[in-house]
């Protein structure tokens, strides 16, 4: 997870975290290479939120599992998205 800064002085209150399909897989013993789970995915994400009053986005490229097709999914993505957004996220990218 990085903060990002805020793009200029006026910006103060936009200070948020990015929640990075990296420092997520780091922080859970894996390599940056889609072998977290969707569900440890979406629990990471939430105790982030749970814990900070900044604005979190959510790197959404990941959470499928060691599974090149289910990262090609539409459907899972749409789920995943659905879900994060539930957790007051502020924002979901792929």
């Amino acid at each position: 997870m990085m903060a990002f800064p805020p793009q200029s002085p006026s910006a103060q209150d936009s200070m948020g975290l990015w929640a990075s399909g990296l420092s997520i897989a780091s922080s859970l013993g894996y390599r940056d290479a889609n072998e977290a789970s969707w569900s440890q995915l979406v629990q990471s994400v939430e105790r982030m939120v749970d814990s900070t009053e900044l604005a979190v986005l959510v790197d959404g490229d990941g959470g499928f599992g060691n599974s090149t097709m289910l990262a090609c999914s539409h459907a899972n993505f749409v789920r995943l998205a659905r879900r994060v957004s539930r957790l007051r996220t502020a924002a979901f990218r792929s």
